[in-house]
């Protein structure tokens, strides 16, 4: 079973890349059309509202509803389901769908919850008038690892992960670089948090091999002091700044 922590995680996903592809509620014209239905989360894109039930005449089988509350209602999603369990099957879905209802309203038809076995289907109407509901933000649903966009499920894209500057492992996999077992991975975390990235791995730091700050000076004990040709670093061979 999937916790609430992953079902919102995976609503709030869906409902961020609905409003970035510009998905709508689907209208339905042939039972067969529920097999469709497009994931849009709590989004709600501007002309369209929620549906109540007092927006139906007929309502299905697994729902008692007042008239003010939001018209969703549970469909097996795992090809299992039968009819006389809680969730509906997808044909049952299909031919409530189909059922004639308030011949004023347009209606739409997507998922706003998607558990292990069940999904959750909300119905939409059609509203000039209504402004929608907005998607979550890019910052609430980003990656803390990859820095992309994906669900619970879906693995990190490998050239996204973040990486150490020092030497390029995946963060999660950096033995790390302490002062004392790894001198000279630490001085070059310490210059990378201070903007220099003559030392950096190419694949931890987008600025690595920049011109020469002197950074060898406190890396090593050998003092370079002396150079043949003084506008570049004898130790990295890169231009310096403020060439002595």
């Amino acid at each position: 079973m999937l916790g609430p922590e992953t079902i919102k995680q995976m609503s709030d996903v869906a409902a961020y890349r609905a409003a970035e592809e510009g998905r709508y509620p689907l209208s339905i014209w042939k039972p067969e059309d529920v097999r469709g239905l497009p994931f849009l989360g709590d989004y709600v894109p501007a002309g369209w509202r929620y549906a109540i039930w007092s927006d139906f005449y007929q309502h299905p089988r697994n729902v008692w509803p007042r008239e003010d509350e939001r018209a969703h209602f549970m469909v097996d999603s795992s090809g299992f389901g039968s009819r006389d369990e809680p969730a509906l099957t997808p044909s049952e879905l299909g031919d409530f769908v189909m059922l004639p209802q308030r011949p004023q309203h347009e209606y739409g038809w997507a998922i706003v919850e998607a558990g292990q076995f069940q999904i959750v289907v909300q119905a939409y109407v059609r509203d000039e008038t209504a402004t929608g509901t907005e998607a979550p933000d890019r910052e609430s649903v980003e990656c803390e690892y990859c820095h992309e966009v994906h669900g619970p499920f879906e693995e990190c894209d490998p050239e996204l992960l973040s990486r150490c500057p020092a030497c390029g492992d995946v963060i999660d996999y950096c033995r790390g670089h302490g002062e004392i077992g790894d001198a000279t991975g630490f001085a070059i975390l310490k210059a990378h948090d201070e903007g220099i990235h003559t030392d950096c791995h190419g694949d931890g730091c987008d600025d690595a091999g920049g011109p020469c700050y002197g950074i060898h000076n406190f890396i090593s004990d050998d003092q370079t002091g002396s150079f043949e040709d003084p506008a570049h670093c004898t130790e990295c061979g890169a231009e310096r700044i403020n060439p002595q």
